[in-house]
């Protein structure tokens, strides 16, 4: 995976623990290796704390690519 994803959850994490009320539901949307950050902040949430653990969580996934190792060298 890239660099920088672990802050991307962190960050969002942080926000959404931040809010006075619980949201009804988190849209997440990403892009190539967006999607694969999105299920992270999912699950970081779902271990946060109970207060977040409950919130429904829609993904809408553009082109997921976990990483860099999963594509066949250059020949």
């Amino acid at each position: 995976m890239g660099k920088g994803w672990e802050d991307n959850v962190a960050n969002a994490v942080q926000a959404v623990a931040g809010f006075k009320y619980p949201p009804e539901a988190i849209n997440l949307i990403g892009w190539s290796r967006g999607p694969v950050t999105s299920h992270m902040i999912a699950n970081a949430l779902n271990g946060f704390s109970a207060k977040l653990k409950n919130i429904p969580i829609n993904i809408f996934a553009v082109d997921p690519v976990p990483g860099t190792w999963n594509h066949a060298p250059d020949k």
